[in-house]
């Protein structure tokens, strides 16, 4: 269970936190509202999982991000049917997908964010890069194996930092 911990503003956002009821979990979700009422963002905090904290931070909802015909629009999601199912499902299902960081010498390199985006449970993944390198190190790295790079990795399941709303 969760329940309302802060809210605060950012310019036309109004931004809520809510805190799990359960402290041990340590997850969080924060909710951007604009001042027409449209959502703008929809993230879960865990600091187990600093990569797929740090995605969220990109992403900004649209109009049509949701539809299935449509792409983009203006800012922000309108509480419709179809908006509405789609966080329902989540906040039910919980979250679905891995984060896999990698370390050196015991500092967080980067993760490598996956999250299953189709009904088949493919997986959609993304790089979150912790540590700045240059350009042509990033380039001479992609020839080298991952497994010289970084000294050790370890796997989270994002059903463990949110597991849905209701467990």
């Amino acid at each position: 269970m969760f329940i309302l911990d802060s809210s605060s503003r950012h310019g036309q956002t109004e931004i809520l936190t809510f805190k799990n009821f359960n402290l041990d979990k340590r997850t969080t979700i924060q909710l951007g509202i604009l001042d027409n009422g449209d959502l703008i963002t929809f993230e879960i905090h865990n600091p187990l999982t600093p990569g797929f904290s740090k995605q969220q931070k990109r992403e900004y909802f649209y109009k049509y991000s949701f539809h299935p015909t449509e792409s983009y629009g203006d800012p922000g999601l309108e509480f419709i049917q179809l908006n509405i199912d789609h966080f329902e499902k989540l906040l039910t299902e919980g979250l679905n997908g891995k984060e896999i960081q990698y370390f050196k010498n015991g500092r967080l390199m980067r993760s490598d964010v996956f999250q299953g985006l189709t009904e088949s449970g493919d997986d959609f993944g993304i790089t979150i890069q912790f540590q700045k390198e240059g350009f042509w190190k990033r380039i001479l790295d992609t020839f080298k194996s991952k497994g010289h790079l970084y000294d050790s990795q370890k796997e989270i399941e994002l059903k463990e930092i949110f597991d849905g709303v209701g467990t």
